[in-house]
């Protein structure tokens, strides 16, 4: 079979059969993810929630390919990550983390952070090429409405938590990947930023016609939002919760699902 599906493949994530542990220091195994299958088409926002401890994480860093599980196909979109446990190729996606300052460097302005992210490499008109990179960073973070468009040059380890957040999840989004990643993105946000950069992030991804899977405790971000709920268990997908217009779950029908 072809590292590469067809280009007319629906989905944006493909996972079969995934077993993945964790060895111990004693050598023991740690079994995590237990014969996991789901799918994710293209268009579609999709949560994952469960307990703490199910595998929730960990099934993002398989996607990633940041981890190799011991058993099972994963496919992200026209890529193979892993198969019969071996690494393949590592795919093009967008993480946005529950950790602030997950992919910034501290002691570099928001500028700086902006610059390394997006790639730019200046150009012999280095002064107009600056000026450019300026202000579209400048438009980038004003976008998130928390005035970080005034402190481009301010390193962020000096902005808020909130702020440092803000500032990953709007890096992440430039320029929109085909499959966005989050866990708990909103966890350092205060309610009205977290649904502002929620919105920015899915509206963009929505734009590129991609997909999203979701990673969240704040259950009425995921039932807002998402079509399709993915509910974890044992590390395993214990219950798949179609969640349209006609059929809206509500958060305590979704925590009686998780204590199940």
């Amino acid at each position: 079979m072809s590292d590469i599906v067809s280009s007319s493949n629906r989905f944006a994530i493909s996972v079969q059969g995934v077993d993945f542990s964790y060895v111990r220091r004693d050598g023991s195994f740690l079994a995590v993810l237990k014969n996991l299958s789901l799918t994710v088409e293209y268009g579609e926002i999709v949560g994952l929630v469960g307990r703490n401890g199910v595998g929730k994480t960990t099934v993002l860093e398989v996607l990633r390919g940041t981890l190799v599980p011991q058993k099972g196909t994963v496919r992200v979109g026209q890529t193979l990550v892993a198969r019969g446990g071996s690494h393949h190729h590592k795919p093009s996606v967008a993480l946005i983390s529950q950790r602030p300052d997950e992919g910034l460097n501290p002691t570099m302005t928001v500028y700086e952070n902006y610059a390394i992210a997006t790639g730019h490499k200046r150009s012999a008109l280095q002064w107009a090429y600056y000026k450019r990179m300026r202000d579209a960073c400048h438009d980038l973070m004003e976008r998130a409405g928390m005035g970080i468009e005034d402190k481009c040059n301010e390193q962020t380890r000096f902005l808020s938590l909130g702020q440092q957040q803000a500032v990953s999840v709007l890096l992440a989004l430039e320029p929109p990947e085909h499959l966005l990643l989050m866990d708990e993105p909103t966890a350092a946000l205060d309610p009205f930023a977290a649904e502002r950069l929620l919105d920015l992030a899915l509206s963009e991804v929505e734009r590129v016609h991609g997909a999203v899977l979701l990673v969240s405790h704040r259950l009425g971000d995921v039932t807002e939002r998402c079509s399709k709920i993915f509910v974890m268990s044992e590390g395993a997908i214990s219950r798949n919760v179609n969640n349209c217009a006609t059929t809206r779950v509500t958060e305590e029908e979704l925590l009686a699902s998780m204590a199940n």
